[in-house]
């Protein structure tokens, strides 16, 4: 969900994420949850290059040929 409600305003914020939250294009980016990568295969687009996704509902993992990971897992306590 919070992937859907970032996913409108790029690339409008791309300079207000580095100024405020100093993230950059080689920043790790892990996303949870957000099944096929849809988010994260746009911030590629963008530039974003260490880009990769957990997601238990997801049938196996996927690695696109433009390098961003979605694994088939889940974050534990």
């Amino acid at each position: 969900m919070f992937g859907r409600l970032l996913t409108p305003l790029f690339p409008r914020h791309l300079k207000w994420l580095n100024i405020h939250c100093r993230i950059g294009f080689d920043s790790k980016i892990l996303d949870v949850g957000l099944g096929a990568g849809r988010l994260l295969l746009k911030l590629n687009e963008y530039g974003f290059e260490n880009l990769t996704d957990i997601d238990p509902f997801i049938e196996r993992d996927i690695v696109y040929e433009n390098g961003v990971k979605i694994y088939k897992n889940q974050l534990k306590r």
